[in-house]
């Protein structure tokens, strides 16, 4: 009988453990573009914060836009990007993650594509997430792009004022790394007017840990 009790606490403590996932979907911020190393971007350090609770994957890839994080199935619009199986939602929740993170932060509007396709392509995303019972789901806004034209600079300023409404969990990370004109902050800037450095990443991570922290079981 001991032995049978045994067996079911390991089983339990194995499942779960691989159970609390931290899934992120993003382009290159969230990558990592601008930090030194993988280790100095923002989820590099979340992966270093958790490293004995939670399992941290990273899924983002730079360049990329709401469309190519769309469900298995979808059929995008010819002249749109089409989805990628291998980093998609859909692949995501079969991670089965007690934590998604979306960081889609300027692709989408830097390539003209309306704000009210990225609004209807994050929301697809975010309902397949509650409908697999994603526990907690978490939206960071945009961040600025000095390299953009005035009318994309206020879009994405616009992007970042409604996520910040919309959804209960946003993370606001445009305002940390905000300068003048909807342009990045020189300190915190890798010099391509776009993406942070190594001290900009560091404040992104700990906007989002302290969002973690707040709203869910550390």
């Amino acid at each position: 009988m001991r032995l049978k009790n045994l067996t079911f606490v390991c089983l339990f403590v194995s499942v779960s453990t691989i159970a609390q996932k931290i899934v992120v979907l993003g382009s290159s911020v969230a990558e990592g573009a601008g930090a030194s190393c993988t280790d100095s971007s923002w989820v590099g350090r979340l992966k270093q914060y958790f490293k004995d609770k939670k399992e941290v994957i990273n899924l983002a890839k730079s360049d990329y836009t709401t469309y190519q994080m769309l469900p298995h199935g979808t059929v995008c619009p010819t002249d749109r990007p089409k989805i990628d199986s291998a980093i998609n939602i859909t692949t995501a929740l079969a991670l089965s993650p007690e934590i998604l993170i979306i960081a889609m932060t300027t692709n989408d509007i830097s390539l003209g594509y309306g704000i009210n396709e990225y609004f209807r392509n994050l929301d697809i995303a975010i309902n397949e997430a509650k409908r697999n019972k994603v526990k907690h789901i978490y939206i960071a806004t945009s961040v600025p792009n000095g390299n953009a034209n005035d009318n994309k600079r206020h879009l994405l300023f616009d992007q970042r004022n409604i996520i910040i409404k919309k959804y209960p969990f946003a993370i606001d990370i445009w305002g940390i790394l905000e300068g003048d004109g909807f342009k990045p902050k020189k300190e915190t800037n890798s010099g391509d007017n776009l993406h942070p450095n190594n001290a900009g990443h560091r404040l992104i991570f700990e906007e989002v840990l302290k969002s973690i922290l707040a709203t869910s079981n550390p």
